[in-house]
């Protein structure tokens, strides 16, 4: 298990992809793509994160699927 699985971002990941209600969809998914974009800039480019990097990069674009998901939608998810 990499290491970076027990790193906050996760979990807030995680809470977006399972989040049912949708009067909290929006919250979560803003909580973790500032949470994602934050642990990006403290990694930066070291060779020991790449494989972070690319689940951070991962996650982003699941947020992104799943906002606009969630705006064509109407919040009728």
């Amino acid at each position: 298990m990499a290491d970076y699985k027990r790193e906050h971002w996760v979990e807030l990941y995680q809470a977006a992809l399972l989040e049912l209600d949708d009067n909290n969809l929006t919250s979560c998914i803003e909580k973790a793509s500032v949470a994602v974009q934050q642990r990006l800039q403290v990694i930066g480019t070291g060779a020991n994160s790449a494989e972070e990097r690319q689940a951070l990069a991962d996650a982003a674009w699941a947020l992104r699927a799943l906002s606009k998901a969630e705006r064509v939608s109407g919040g009728k998810t």
